[in-house]
């Protein structure tokens, strides 16, 4: 029942990508993967955010590029040859599609096969890790976090392959039919090491994420002391020898991340490594220190200085602890405080299920804890950050959270559903389908072309590519040829974010938008300006403007926005239009109105002169 539940999940994840889930969880999902990408593939003017610039870049080109980029590819030539048309739908869900045959290859896989080796219920560790809203809203998404949990299990797979002899098996003792009732295992010393694999996917980590060193710590030192059971000349052999062999995969990877990233930001022409005598005329320190890009050192540089980690907020210590792991894992947050508790008690367990059962547990134990406690040190605290520990809470609790006919409890289920729903469609769940509705609005044949400014207040960062944001348009004919007509003209668009500004400068800076003097329009064009706000703001769009006033056009449901939490009893009565009222309205849509996003029309208030008066 295991396997079968679980590949359901997994037709769940994919169903999930292309339906798609419009929840937008953090800006980062965006503007650290799909974003800048699809500037670079498609032409597109995107916004580039600050960790991409070319002076001191804080992030690795590698995941991105062999994930969305390589699905953008893809998109690209299946564009070109006809088979699936350039769109804001395709271009949300091909990176999507990417990370869940990324993510199956490398989270569910490292899982089932640690879960093989160490003689665990696989197919219940499946169903655990393929039902957690974890899974199903974060892993699914380009976040750099998710690539940091893939890179966690297949280090943790490496380890645990290489030092299988280490861990007790209570069962491994036991006689087995197979092959004459001998169990097959390979002897001390005789286990393939892994060198190579574990000192890339250590650099890797590193190069996607500096926070990636605290994931390793625990896998490194029990891999590194390998046989050694006290510590001596012996443990300080076997640490050095180990040393010496992740080098080789280490150093391959170091040398071609830096490469990469050099010749992506500019910063090393491919020329120089295309010509050998070229190459080694500049192998020199001067040379090394001004054309070479390392992405993780200026990003340890960045995030060592306490004002720029205060420009993302700072969070109490106890965040990660108290708030983010119980957001994302409750059910196995319980199982494991019950665990702590029952051995504080003294209430030692002896089997393989208790912390003294066997090391694996200690093992998979410490690499939940010690991850957690090290990033609970760094003031900046949000939920993603400690997402990779799902993968040895699912190996050490997936038991716990069973019911008896082989699917997850009740607690473990609702928990799930309420995530996916408020992850996965829910919070900021207007601005994408918002973002892609400016598309189909601009992309409108109309007999007179329209500059349209779109205005997001209070919102997420909107992600200017799935609008195809002014992408690789034919040249415009000159204004000035007798030839140009306003039909040939395309229409154009230009996204301004607000963020969370104050409503003082949503009025300057409609009223700039409006005003032909600050703004003005192109021969042949005409001027439109659409404001997005969550409808919890709907009362600073209804009063009647000296100036402008905005008519509400269109609502995108579901939308639920952390920073303005809507009112259940609004009391506000809507003078613009009075329609908008709650009385006017029926119980669904009074929820629809408030759980919503909102685009309204901004325009100039005319006075009509009054006549006949003396």
């Amino acid at each position: 029942m295991g396997y079968k539940l679980w590949v359901v999940l997994v037709g769940v994840r994919i169903l999930l990508c292309l339906w798609p889930m419009n929840a937008y969880i953090h800006p980062d999902e965006f503007f650290q993967n799909t974003e800048p990408l699809a500037g670079d593939i498609f032409g597109m003017e995107t916004m580039r955010p600050w960790e991409f610039n070319a002076t001191k870049p804080l992030r690795s080109i590698f995941f991105p590029h062999i994930t969305s980029g390589l699905g953008m590819k893809i998109l690209q030539y299946a564009d070109t040859a006809g088979i699936i048309s350039l769109s804001p739908y395709s271009l949300l869900v091909i990176p999507r599609l990417m990370m869940v045959v990324v993510s199956l290859l490398c989270i569910d896989y490292p899982v089932y096969m640690i879960s093989k080796l160490l003689e665990m219920k696989a197919g219940t560790c499946l169903t655990i890790l393929a039902s957690s809203f974890v899974t199903l809203a974060y892993h699914t998404k380009t976040f750099s976090n998710s690539y940091e949990t893939m890179t966690f299990a297949l280090l943790l797979l490496l380890v645990v392959d290489s030092r299988l002899d280490q861990f007790k098996l209570p069962r491994s003792a036991k006689p087995s039919s197979e092959k004459g009732g001998k169990k097959e295992v390979l002897k001390r010393g005789e286990r393939p090491n892994h060198a190579f694999w574990i000192g890339v996917f250590i650099v890797e980590g590193t190069f996607n994420r500096i926070s990636f060193p605290c994931y390793t710590l625990i896998p490194m030192v029990f891999w590194l002391t390998g046989s050694a059971t006290e510590f001596g000349v012996q443990a300080v052999r076997e640490v050095v020898r180990n040393t010496l062999a992740l080098l080789p995969g280490a150093m391959t990877m170091l040398v071609s991340n830096i490469v990469m990233d050099s010749v992506y930001y500019g910063s090393l022409d491919p020329v120089v490594l295309t010509d050998p005598q070229l190459l080694f005329a500049n192998l020199n320190y001067d040379f090394l220190v001004h054309n070479l890009t390392v992405t993780p050192l200026n990003s340890l540089m960045y995030h060592l200085d306490i004002d720029n980690i205060a420009q993302h907020g700072l969070h109490p210590r106890i965040t990660h602890i108290f708030v983010n792991l119980p957001m994302l894992f409750l059910p196995l947050v319980v199982c494991f405080a019950t665990e702590v508790f029952a051995v504080v008690r003294g209430a030692r367990q002896t089997t393989s299920t208790g912390f003294t059962g066997s090391s694996s547990r200690a093992f998979f134990i410490l690499c939940f804890v010690t991850p957690t406690f090290l990033l609970s040190l760094v003031p900046h605290q949000e939920a993603r950050f400690i997402l990779p520990v799902l993968v040895p809470l699912v190996l050490l609790y997936a038991e716990f959270v069973m019911s008896g006919v082989s699917v997850p409890n009740v607690p473990w289920i609702v928990w799930n559903v309420l995530g996916c729903i408020m992850f996965g469609f829910v919070h900021q769940g207007g601005v994408v389908p918002s973002v892609m509705h400016t598309h189909g609005l601009v992309s409108q044949p109309t007999q007179t072309p329209i500059q349209y400014h779109f205005v997001y207040f209070h919102t997420y960062m909107p992600p200017r590519h799935l609008a195809l944001y002014n992408q690789s348009q034919p040249a415009l004919p000159s204004l000035d040829q007798p030839t140009a007509k306003p039909a040939e003209l395309p229409n154009t668009m230009t996204f301004h974010d607000l963020m969370g500004a104050d409503n003082l400068a949503l009025s300057t800076t409609v009223n700039n938008l409006l005003s032909s003097k600050h703004t003005p329009v192109p021969k042949f064009f005409k001027k439109e300006v659409y404001v997005f706000a969550p409808a919890s703001l709907d009362p600073v769009f209804c009063r009647l403007g000296i100036k402008h006033n905005y008519k509400l056009v269109k609502t995108f449901f579901p939308h639920v926005s952390a920073e303005d939490v809507p009112e259940f009893m609004p009391s506000y009565t809507c003078v613009a239009e009075p329609d908008r009222n709650a009385h006017h309205k029926n119980s669904l849509q009074k929820w629809q109105a408030m759980f919503s996003l909102n685009m309204y029309k901004a325009d100039v208030v005319h006075i009509v002169p009054q006549t006949g008066v003396p």
